[in-house]
């Protein structure tokens, strides 16, 4: 049984990006990453949110004038 899987080189280049943008109680984030080069070209897109937990304490969580 051999001791290593060997992996073949895929050959793929990915070009990624990014946004983020904190405020008060967290922040939001996007960002994109798209393989140019290689046999299978793929996209994917992440949206994600986070909130501080100290922030469910406050009276006026999550509310703007």
């Amino acid at each position: 049984m051999p001791a290593a899987v060997p992996i073949a080189d895929t050959a793929q280049h990915f070009l990624s990006l990014g946004f983020g943008h904190l405020f008060r109680d967290g922040s939001i984030n996007v960002s994109a990453m798209h393989a140019f080069v290689g046999k299978q070209r793929q996209t994917q897109i992440n949206l994600s949110l986070s909130l501080y937990l100290s922030s469910f304490k406050r009276k006026d969580f999550l509310y703007y004038e």
